[in-house]
């Protein structure tokens, strides 16, 4: 009975992902600030039953066995070592308080990517996953594809919408020839984040699809195609589409090696390429207002990001070793640069910035050797063309890292994270076995 329970829990946790439903419970400051207020989420509880439920069932015998196995090579070295740089920062933190708080969201997602990569083939599998998590990119997309038709939000506020108009500030918008029009949200709290969970929800729905061989799963797979890229394409998330649409042709052009899976991938590319170009040509200038190379160059969010980067760098110099404290970029960079206005205190767009800021130097070469020797293990199935798609979706997060925080400091994107984390982790693992 526990099992079952266990396996609802685990994919309302996948389907309910891009949802902002939480109870705040303080926010520091004059006015609220995402990364200045303390919360929990819907699916912050999802993620507790499961790993009381994960170590009621097996939590002993596992510490065990990771105990008598201990090794420098094992990734789980390196993220322990960085949790407690992460705890130790908190010392040095201005505001401990929200120091201490991001430390334990943080160890209850580290969690979630043990509990993933111990559990998988024995709680869920790979098949109701993607189809559980597909199935949720699909209401993502028909409600986002409803906000840009309709340029408003729904009034789903009580899942987290967030309020959506061309004339609310703060909300992403495109401005063409002196008209504001609203990128498409979804639940998600921003159009970027959005744009993250359908692209890979796209990885999925081709990993199904070359699974399949019946007429019936041929038109579902084009509907459903159909509509999360419509979405996608919504989104106008510049980083997200271009390097997860580069990615993805990468990965069709590498199943096409395969005899058994030449078709295929070939109808998908072709797809992708009629159903994109079909998107550009009709909202052209739409299109060129994100993506021109005038747009790339001269325009706030590129002025911003290097402006982010250079605090990052300040606040590094600051505190080298440990960093200013776990969480406390925020609370440093609205303290000392209290003239600018309320909506530009926001994390760096970096998440590696991001960490050395928070936990220093120490903190960022921990955190490094955890992701490297994770994608050390996964190259080691770069030859099966299937398992590959956890490989470029892990190159996906990593690239866009470089330009956006979400995958470290909103809910969406830190699950998502960990998550893909924990599948890459345990594909690792059951080939080493």
């Amino acid at each position: 009975m526990i099992f079952w329970f266990e396996k609802i829990i685990f994919y309302a946790l996948v389907f309910c992902l891009p949802l902002q439903a939480r109870h705040i419970f303080y926010s520091f400051g004059r006015s609220f600030n995402e990364w200045l207020s303390l919360s929990l989420f819907a699916t912050d509880v999802f993620i507790l039953v499961l790993l009381w439920l994960w170590f009621y069932r097996s939590g002993k015998k596992l510490f065990n066995q990771e105990r008598r196995s201990l090794s420098w090579q094992r990734p789980e070295i390196w993220l322990a070592g960085f949790l407690l740089v992460s705890l130790f920062s908190i010392g040095l933190a201005d505001n401990k308080w929200l120091g201490f708080y991001s430390w334990l969201r943080l160890v209850e997602l580290v969690g979630l990517f043990l509990y993933v990569k111990n559990n998988l083939d024995k709680i869920f599998d790979l098949k109701i996953f993607w189809q559980t998590y597909i199935s949720g990119a699909l209401l993502q997309s028909l409600i986002a594809i409803a906000q840009f038709f309709g340029q408003k939000s729904l009034g789903l506020k009580y899942l987290g919408e967030s309020p959506l108009s061309p004339n609310i500030d703060g909300v992403a918008k495109l401005v063409v020839d002196g008209a504001k029009i609203i990128r498409a949200y979804g639940l998600a709290p921003h159009p970027n984040i959005l744009a993250a969970i359908l692209i890979i929800a796209v990885f999925g729905l081709v990993w199904l699809f070359l699974q399949r061989n019946s007429k019936k799963d041929f038109y579902l797979f084009s509907i459903a195609f159909a509509t999360i890229l419509l979405a996608l394409f919504f989104t106008f998330s510049r980083s997200v589409i271009t390097v997860g649409g580069i990615l993805l042709i990468f990965w069709l052009l590498f199943l096409s090696r395969k005899k058994e899976l030449r078709q295929k991938a070939i109808f998908i590319l072709l797809l992708l390429a009629v159903g994109y170009l079909f998107l550009v040509a009709y909202y052209w200038p739409l299109y060129a207002n994100r993506f021109s190379v005038d747009s790339l160059v001269n325009n706030q969010a590129a002025s911003l990001r290097v402006y982010y980067n250079q605090v990052a760098v300040d606040l590094v110099y600051s505190s080298p070793l440990l960093g200013i404290g776990q969480g406390n970029f925020v609370n440093n960079f609205s303290q000392y640069y209290s003239s600018l206005e309320t909506w530009v205190f926001q994390p760096v767009h970096n998440i590696y910035l991001l960490v050395a800021s928070e936990t220093g130097l120490v903190g960022l070469s921990f955190f490094s050797f955890f992701i490297f020797l994770v994608f050390r293990g996964a190259l080691k199935n770069r030859r099966l063309a299937m398992e590959n798609c956890f490989l470029y979706i892990f190159c996906f997060i990593i690239l866009t890292g470089l330009a956006d925080h979400f995958w470290w400091d909103l809910q969406q994107g830190q699950i998502l994270f960990w998550l893909i984390l924990g599948l890459l982790g345990a594909r690792s693992s059951m080939d080493r076995t």
